[in-house]
């Protein structure tokens, strides 16, 4: 079976940014920014402008999918 998974891979967290005061590591996959499905680091950018209120990350790490929130 093959997974159709998408999202973007985290390269690096910056210390003292909202990424990672809300706990996104390295080599996390974004999947979902504000229940949008990422497709590619340019749709991430272009979501992330565009969220005025905050982020609802869906972050996969390990198997697993964590739900990070940051209100800003």
């Amino acid at each position: 079976m093959v997974e159709d998974r998408q999202g973007v891979v985290v390269l690096e967290v910056k210390q003292n940014t909202p990424a990672a005061k809300i706990g996104v590591k390295r080599g996390d996959i974004i999947a979902k920014l504000n229940e949008e499905k990422i497709e590619s680091v340019t749709h991430l950018v272009k979501v992330l402008d565009a969220a005025t209120e905050g982020w609802l990350l869906a972050v996969e790490r390990d198997g697993k999918t964590f739900n990070l929130a940051f209100r800003g």
